[in-house]
């Protein structure tokens, strides 16, 4: 070969490799090349069979295979130091080439009936099999992921085992009796066995050219002269765990000849058997092999990697034991001499020659799983460098096997031992072997048939395996969602773990079987305990062990991550060892968690189990929680992918599910979701949209209407625009011009109170078409939601715009965010697990507007597909109307902003709320007060939460303490706006170089990454590209995340003014002024003082405070100023003759404030003055 291979090699390495399609072809290819061998080998030993003196077929027989075998022991060191230096794909190539002389010589030896011509045939075969044996196995690791080895050396194994079927039943063909009435009748021996091989050999090369360029591992490596026994023994010796497994797969490959030779004596001397019933014969044990070997792949527990090994080596001794048996006791078989095959077939099939076939097909299945667990070690083990060296060695000891074998059957032979009752002492000695190990490996084996059970409860999806040592200590840090986490890390990763648990587990009966089974019990309680479990953890860790920290110290009761202890940092700075970070999800609700709501026991339940890149030994709790968060974001993003659910397909389901639960109320009256999704579904063709309409203006209150018409464009698969009319006619016809509306769907009575909207686009009006829909077309649509496919009903897709909701944000400058349906659904899921809400338990009072991200997202679609009753009033201020629809509905929880809940203090009284377990207000900061005195005055109480439209919106929010036996769960902390929701990771960046991410707890710039991300601004991918900073949300606020993962604001970066190079908050000021007023001189009417900072530009310092006022001040501007501001530094304090009184704040539509509005505000005083 020449020697460029470092060329391809740089080549291949950057080829990417797909393993379906290279371990597929790689398959085919090594079936080929095996049939091909067995082909000839089994026609070569039937033609000895039948033509040969009996005493020269004994000796003969055995010959045939130690020719094969010479060629491997001879060159097989030279073979796998080629493999290792030149790329595998090119010399499987020459291999295959090199097949098609040798099927020739092997025909021309058929047809002139020569002897000493097989030999040499046999032996080419032998030397093409010493080139390729090192490479086939030694190449599967680079053709599939590291934990989906054992399958591909299953499916390499099964399609071996195949071959050998495929070939020894193609011998077959070589009886003229079998081809007699054929187009083959009268073709000799010889050009049928040219024809086969022919064809095999072809296919060889056609699959090898679909393996895509595999690197050559060690490019400039010298390649070893034939015999050079040393330099595999020391590829085999320089790492540890090498030489049992290949001795043991030595010991497979010696059955394995044995018994193919017992079968062929036993088919033709016992049995009366020719070519074809050989064959037959043979059928059992290689599609025992196959199966073995594909089953083996879902069998093989990695962390118990010689389990499987070990019983398959004793299944395969109890099963040739048998069959050996029933040979040697059963009598010659009479078949009948009938022309028709299928009359000899069924004369042949008697009971000692089907019992003898299911032995042989159980000692395959035992083999298969023999083979596959040793062959998944040793690649495993090997030095990539060296693999092939490695598998050349390999390979000579497993034909030293393969000889011993042979060598047995000539001394049965001369001992004048039939080949049964060789085979039975083969077997049996390897049954008692398997014994010895597996008594010896009892503890692998316990493991073994424990995750094996464990894994037949679960779907357990494994991930991110390549960051896992493969030796050495480290500890894992995972999150802790049930009980059932710890069996679950033990039956699917692939060492062996020591999980710290708590002490009160390890008593009674499973105190022996949990330390068997490594786990070191923890007290907390104690100090002793704790210190002596932190030692012990630090002991196995430093030897070498996987320890397990499940680093809150808790079971969840509902929070998706606590904060983590102090004691895995001490731990893992002890031990000296990576940490490396582990998510479990798909267990919170489960029977076996301590969740509020849980589900019933239920067979397969998905978990998803993620591990992280490495951390440092000294690497702070802190950071190690954030890492987990970061793997619960990709898990969150995968369940994502998956769910091919339509916002139109969840509300359906509902609809069947729970046809007459009531979906919506309002003043109107209440709906079902059956009614409601029927009523959708028949309004939708008298809207009369044109087909190429793709997104429509919604101009409705929150209500039954509002949710009709967005389920009705949703099944159609448009996109609804809710419109925002609270921005003004110019806005208004900006937006609509912006997402290019045709039409707008509205109501008179909701155009009678806001104003009729002045824009171009065609205008249709509910109370117009309500005579239209017909109460017959509602009610064959019943019928299609309850007994038709929803997918005939529903033309919307996971991945199509849901809706697009300007936001103004703060800026004041339209911004079309485009929500998915998988964003929305995402979102309102996360949700609903974060608030720990019932499906068909909670009513949700909201008089949050549609185009409002919260009334769309949370306010109309989390009920519609979570199967929660929407109680909607179309006016926030209209505190007396929410009080009627609270005390006729029974609300379980309301959303609104803090505005909102000030106005209905006085209004809403406590019996109306009387049902409320809890609020949740967002768009703008909640004060302390407004949650005190809502918490007192209605006992529920109030958490802030946070959020973005482009978002989906929710981020973060507080919820419920959590209290469970003697454990409580903090689940707001005043001052914050939460925890983020499942799936969604909050970090800080420095605000000057966004590129440097800040520790926990530092104050920065807030990014977030959410399964929620919207798609995009409508129309506008520079500023789509803009509000990102990598895969992260660039929020524009300035906060923190402290170690608990409560997230604090502490302003937009918008409301930060910079005054003499330094960053003062504006927000800050504000809130301090407010709150001083409020004390030193309260309103009677309980109101919160209208007061609001800016900043405009200055000359001298860059800018400078300005305040604005609603009302009169109680007092002087610059006594306000000197007390309230005392204890800030002189730059946080404005000028009093900044102080500017206006008629009123601007605020939007949402109940934010306008930043914009106030910034222009104070702009023209500050001019004007």
């Amino acid at each position: 070969m020449p020697d460029n291979a470092s060329n391809e090699s740089a080549q291949d390495s950057a080829a990417p490799i797909p393993p379906s399609r290279s371990i597929w072809g790689h398959a085919v290819a090594s079936a080929t090349g095996a049939a091909n061998d067995n082909f000839f080998r089994l026609a070569f030993t039937a033609f000895i069979q039948i033509n040969a003196p009996e005493e020269q077929a004994q000796i003969l027989k055995p010959l045939l295979g130690l020719l094969f075998i010479l060629p491997m022991l001879i060159m097989a060191p030279t073979a796998g130091s080629m493999g290792d230096r030149f790329p595998p794909r090119r010399i499987m190539l020459c291999v295959r080439s090199a097949e098609i002389v040798l099927v020739g010589l092997g025909a021309l030896a058929l047809l002139w009936g020569s002897i000493p011509l097989m030999l040499m045939v046999l032996a080419g075969f032998g030397l093409q099999s010493a080139f390729f044996s090192p490479i086939k196995y030694a190449s599967i690791p680079d053709m599939v992921a590291h934990d989906r080895i054992p399958v591909g050396n299953g499916r390499i194994q099964a399609a071996t085992s195949l071959a050998i079927l495929g070939g020894t039943a193609l011998v077959f063909i070589l009886d003229p009796e079998i081809r007699s009435g054929t187009a083959l009748a009268d073709w000799s021996r010889a050009w049928v066995a040219m024809l086969v091989g022919g064809c095999l050999a072809v296919m060889g090369i056609i699959a090898t050219t679909t393996i895509h360029r595999l690197r050559a591992h060690n490019p400039h490596g010298k390649i070893v002269s034939p015999l050079a026994i040393t330099s595999w023994v020391r590829s085999l010796n320089a790492q540890t765990g090498m030489w049992g497994p290949t001795l043991a797969l030595s010991s497979f490959w010696a059955i394995g000849a044995v018994g193919q030779l017992v079968v062929v004596g036993v088919a033709i001397d016992t049995f009366q058997f020719g070519e074809g019933g050989m064959a037959a014969l043979t059928v059992g044990l290689a599609v025992g092999i196959a199966i073995g070997g594909l089953s083996a792949g879902r069998l093989m527990v990695a962390s118990s990697p010689a389990a499987l090994g070990v019983l398959g080596a004793l299944l395969a001794g109890l099963g040739f034991t048998a069959a050996c048996t029933i040979a040697l006791a059963s009598d010659r078989i009479a078949v009948v001499n009938d022309p028709s095959v299928w009359t000899r077939i069924i004369s042949a099939l008697q009971p000692a020659v089907l019992w003898f076939a299911l032995w042989l097909f159980l000692t395959g299945i035992g083999g298969g799983w023999w083979a596959v667990s040793c062959n998944t070690m040793l690649q495993k083990r090997s030095d990539p460098k060296s693999r092939s060296l490695a598998y050349s060695g390999i390979t000579v000891v497993t034909n030293l096997g393969l000889i011993v074998g042979f060598i047995s059957l000539v001394i049965f032979s001369l001992l004048q031992l039939r080949e049964t009752e060789g085979g039975i002492i083969l077997g049996f000695l390897t049954a008692s072997v398997a014994i010895a190990f597996a008594v010896t490996l009892r503890l692998q084996l316990a493991r073994w048939l424990f995750s094996l059970l464990v894994r037949s409860w679960y779907r357990i999806s494994l991930h991110g395996t390549e960051h896992l040592p493969n030796s050495g200590g480290c500890v894992i840090v995972a999150n802790h969602q049930s009980f059932a986490d710890g069996p679950i890390l033990t039956a699917c990763l692939p060492r062996p773990i020591r999980p710290l648990i708590h002490a009160r587990y390890v008593l009674g009966p499973l105190r022996m079987i949990l330390r068997a089974g490594g786990c070191i019990g923890v007290n907390p309680g104690q100090r002793s305990g704790l210190v002596g479990a932190i030692h012990q953890a630090v002991q196995a860790a430093a030897k070498g062990e996987v320890v397990v920290v499940f680093a809150e110290g808790k079971l969840s009761r509902g929070c998706d991550l606590d904060r983590f202890q102090g004691g895995v940092e001490r731990i893992a700075q002890r031990a000296d060892v990576p940490i490396i970070p582990l998510r479990i999800d798909g267990l919170l609700g489960s029977p076996l968690s301590r969740a509020r709501q849980r589900s019933w026991p239920r067979l397969w339940r998905r978990v998803s189990v993620r591990l992280g890149p490495a951390l440092p030994s000294d690497t702070p709790a802190a950071a190690m929680r954030q890492a987990v968060q970061a793997l619960g974001h990709e898990h969150a993003k995968a369940e994502q992918a998956a769910d091919s659910r339509s916002l139109g397909r969840a509300a359906l389901a509902w609809a069947r599910a729970r046809p007459w639960s009531t979906a919506v109320s309002d003043f109107r009256g209440s709906r079902s979701r059956l009614a409601l999704c029927a009523g959708a579904m028949a309004l939708y063709k008298h809207l009369q949209l044109h087909q190429d309409e793709q997104r429509v203006g919604v101009l409705l209150p929150p209500g039954s209407a509002g949710t009709a018409v967005l389920l009705a464009l949703a099944l159609k698969g448009h996109t609804a625009v809710p419109l925002n009319h609270t921005v003004g006619a110019a806005s208004l016809r900006r937006m609509c011009e912006l997402a290019d509306l045709r039409t707008i769907v509205t109501a008179k009575a909701y155009v009678d109170r806001i104003g009729s909207p002045e824009v171009e686009a065609r205008i249709v009006h509910l109370e117009d078409l309500a005579p239209a829909v017909s109460r017959i077309g509602v009610g064959m649509r019943m019928l299609a939601i309850l007994f038709l496919p929803h997918a005939w009903l529903d033309r919307g897709q996971a991945e199509d715009c849901a809706g697009i909701v300007y936001s103004s944000g703060s800026t004041g400058d339209p911004k079309g965010v485009m929500l998915s349906h998988r964003a929305i659904i995402a979102n309102s899921t996360a949700t609903m697990r974060h608030l720990g809400l019932a499906p068909g338990g909670e009513g949700l009072l909201t008089p949050l507007p549609l185009f409002h991200s919260f009334g769309l997202s949370i306010g109309t679609w989390l009920p519609l597909i979570h199967n929660v009753h929407i109680i909607a009033h179309a006016d926030p201020f209209d505190a007396r109307g929410l009080a009627r629809l609270a005390q006729q509905h029974s609300p379980s929880f309301v959303m609104a902003t803090p505005t909102f809940v000030r106005g209905w203090m006085r209004r809403i009284s406590p019996e109306d709320f009387a049902s409320l377990r809890f609020a949740v207000v967002g768009a703008e900061a909640c004060p302390k007060e407004l949650a005190e005195a809502f918490l007192e005055r209605y006992k529920a109480p109030l958490f802030e939460g946070y959020g973005a439209t482009e978002l989906g919106p929710v981020v973060a929010v507080n919820t419920p303490d959590r209290r469970d036996l003697d454990i409580t769960e903090i689940g707001h902390q005043q001052g914050s706006v939460g925890r983020p929701l499942p799936g969604i990771e909050v970090f800080t960046v420095n605000p000057e170089d966004p590129q440097e991410r800040l520790a926990v707890g530092e104050r920065g710039l807030l990014l977030v990454r959410s399964p929620a991300l919207m798609d995009g601004y409508w129309n506008d991918p520079e500023r789509s590209s803009k509000a990102m900073i990598g895969d992260a949300y660039n929020t524009g606020d300035i906060g923190f995340v402290d170690n608990h993962g409560f997230i604090t604001l502490q302003g937009r970066l918008a409301r930060f003014a910079k005054i003499g190079g330094e960053m003062v908050p504006l927000d800050r000021i504000e809130h301090t002024l407010s709150r001083w007023l409020e004390q030193q001189y309260p309103r009677e009417d309980e109101d919160a003082y209208g007061i609001a900072v800016s900043s405009v530009d200055d000359p001298q310092k860059g800018e400078r405070l300005v305040v604005l006022h609603q009302e009169d001040l109680p007092c002087a501007a610059s006594e306000m100023i000197e007390q309230a501001l005392s204890e800030e530094p002189a730059i946080f304090r404005p000028r009093p003759a900044n102080v500017y009184q206006v008629e009123a704040i601007p605020l939007l539509g949402t109940g934010k404030r306008d930043l914009a509005g106030m910034k222009s505000l104070a702009e023209e005083h500050a001019a004007a003055n």
